[in-house]
């Protein structure tokens, strides 16, 4: 069991938004998906996949709204926002509802161009806008050994 994801803010804050976003009255017949596009800490890498965070978000909403909403883990261990960019096609053959973008962690960690991720997040939430679909981006921070400036840029 992994306990700690309980403390991270960002599952809190990811949790009490969903659960409010999906309680605010959109009603439908069929079962609606919410993808979380990310990277390891989507996929669960090292831990069990029972203890990922997308299954544990999935066992709040369910336990709130019933067979309304089902949260689908896509993480690949590795993924930049550029790889996202480049899965979302694939992702929306699956007819998404909500989709979490849990991108850019990976990105930083890498040192990448600042900008150039946040154009790739920006391409992602317009895409998904404009195929109708509703979107969350997740906050992601750099450790401080990066140094201050790029800190603060990212």
């Amino acid at each position: 069991m992994a306990p700690f994801l309980y403390n991270l803010p960002m599952f809190r804050v990811l949790s009490l938004f969903i659960l409010i976003f999906c309680g605010a009255g959109w009603s439908s017949v069929s079962i609606k998906k919410i993808y979380i596009l990310g990277d390891s800490l989507t996929e669960g890498y090292g831990i069990a996949s029972d203890q990922a965070y997308p299954q544990k978000l999935d066992k709040q909403i369910q336990a709130k709204f019933p067979n309304k909403y089902k949260v689908i883990g896509a993480g690949v261990s590795g993924s930049t926002t550029a790889s996202g960019l480049k899965r979302l096609q694939w992702l929306m053959r699956a007819k998404p509802f909500l989709v979490i973008i849990a991108l850019g962690a990976n990105d930083g960690l890498r040192g990448f161009d600042v900008k150039a991720t946040q154009e790739n997040l920006e391409k992602m939430i317009v895409y998904l806008k404009k195929n109708s679909v509703k979107v969350v981006l997740a906050g992601m921070k750099v450790p401080p050994n990066y140094g201050q400036e790029y800190r603060v840029q990212f």
